[in-house]
C-alpha cells in the first residue's frame, strides 16, 4: 500500500486472501496427493507451492485518489486515470455483488476494489467507499470545470 495522505481503497483482507486460497492450495494439495500416493512430503510440497502462488495472486489490490487523477493498483502495475477523462463512474451489480464501473478514454471497465458480495465477499464498509471514490471524482470534476464527467450513479 502507498504511503500517502491521500485516500486509499482496498478490497476487504478476507477478499483477497479466502477464495484464492481455498482454490489454490486445495488444488496443489490435490496435485500433491495424486503425485506420490498420498505421502507427507507430497502434501507438504503441495500446500507449500499453493501458499507461495497465493502470496502473488492475493497482492492487495486497491485506489489511491489525488487531487488529479485516480490511481489503480494491481498484482504488478500501477495506472493513473485522470479524472476529467472519467466520463461515467457508478456502482453495477454483477453476479449478485455490487462493484464500482466506470468509463473512461471510451472504455468500460470494473474496479478491483471496492467490491461487495455474500457471506465472506461480504464489505461493512462498502457504500462508504464506493461514495468516497464518486464524491471525490464530483469534486475534481467541479474543479477543473472541463471533466466530463455525468456525476455519478447508483445501480
Amino acid at each position: 500500500m502507498p504511503r500517502t495522505d491521500n485516500p486509499v481503497i482496498q478490497t476487504t483482507p478476507v477478499q483477497r486472501v479466502l477464495l484464492p486460497g481455498i482454490l489454490i492450495i486445495g488444488s496443489s494439495i490435490a496435485l500433491g496427493l495424486s503425485t506420490n500416493a498420498g505421502s507427507v512430503r507430497s502434501l507438504f510440497v503441495g500446500a507449500l507451492i499453493g501458499g507461495i502462488v497465493l502470496l502473488v495472486v492475493s497482492a492487495r489490490r486497491y485506489l489511491e485518489l489525488t487531487d488529479e487523477a485516480l490511481i489503480v493498483y494491481s498484482q504488478f502495475s500501477k495506472g493513473s486515470i485522470p479524472w476529467a477523462e472519467i466520463t461515467d463512474l457508478r456502482v453495477e451489480e454483477v453476479l449478485g455483488g455490487r462493484g464500482l464501473t466506470i468509463e473512461a478514454f471510451g472504455k468500460i471497465n470494473r474496479l478491483a476494489a471496492p467490491v461487495e458480495g455474500r457471506l465472506f465477499w461480504a464489505d461493512p464498509a462498502f457504500d462508504e467507499k464506493a461514495e468516497m471514490v464518486i464524491a471525490a471524482w464530483t469534486e475534481a470534476t467541479k474543479r477543473s470545470k472541463k471533466g466530463k464527467g455525468k456525476g455519478g450513479g447508483r445501480a
